[in-house]
């Protein structure tokens, strides 16, 4: 199974190779959809995609990003995996209970 990586910190590439490897197994996505789509969600914190598809594991109900990538495919990714995906700005104005620190 070759799996793809974009600018991948040298240090985390089996990481991620790993994770990547059991969302293919477990079904998620398949190593064609990672090759030409997903490997290009790579952003300067590194793969927030991958963090993603951790959330929709556990089925958590937001996932925060700043990565452009993902916000902007939020609607594709949101129909495909279920998990809402905001920014912090998006969240905090959803979540008015949340009171801003001076």
């Amino acid at each position: 199974m070759e799996i793809e990586l974009v600018n991948a910190e040298p240090s985390l590439i089996e990481d991620y190779k790993r994770e990547i490897t059991r969302f293919i197994r477990n079904g998620m996505i398949t190593l064609n959809e990672w090759n030409s789509k997903f490997k290009k969600f790579r952003d300067k914190s590194g793969y927030s995609i991958i963090h993603y598809l951790i959330a929709s594991e556990n089925n958590l109900d937001t996932f925060i990003t700043m990565n452009p990538i993902m916000l902007k495919n939020k609607k594709v990714l949101q129909k495909r995996f279920g998990v809402k995906i905001q920014d912090p700005n998006e969240f905090v104005k959803e979540n008015k209970g949340v009171e801003n620190r001076k």
